[in-house]
């Protein structure tokens, strides 16, 4: 079973996540800051990250993904944000993210780009 580790800092937005995701089968961890992120990702194995790039009281997604890096826990991740004009967004792949979901997003976009991302064999940025 493929296993997403979903951070959000919106309560409402997460469990919304982690109900569309389940009812697709997938096994769905919910946090709300990257701390949280590396904290699972060290003792866990996940299949893909979908990451809020603001968390206003923790690590956003840009920090997490650099920390995942860093620790060598990297897991294939998407960037997920009510943002659509500022550089991150513009440049996400750049960043090391192999997908973008903008906010408000259906279930058929993210299980569209959960697949994709699974199913690249490289991201660019590695």
């Amino acid at each position: 079973m493929t296993k997403i580790l979903v951070m959000d800092d919106e309560i409402f937005i997460r469990e919304m996540m982690g109900d569309m995701l389940s009812f697709y089968g997938y096994e769905v961890t919910l946090v709300d800051d990257g701390a949280r992120v590396l904290e699972l990702l060290a003792i866990n194995h996940y299949d893909l990250c979908i990451l809020d790039v603001s968390v206003p009281k923790g690590l956003g997604a840009v920090e997490t993904l650099f920390l995942m890096k860093q620790n060598k826990t990297f897991v294939k991740s998407i960037l997920s944000t009510g943002y659509s004009d500022i550089d991150l967004v513009k440049n996400y792949k750049q960043h090391g993210f192999c997908g973008l979901l903008t906010k408000p997003f259906d279930i058929e976009t993210i299980k569209l780009y959960i697949d994709s991302c699974l199913e690249a064999k490289n991201l660019s940025s590695l």
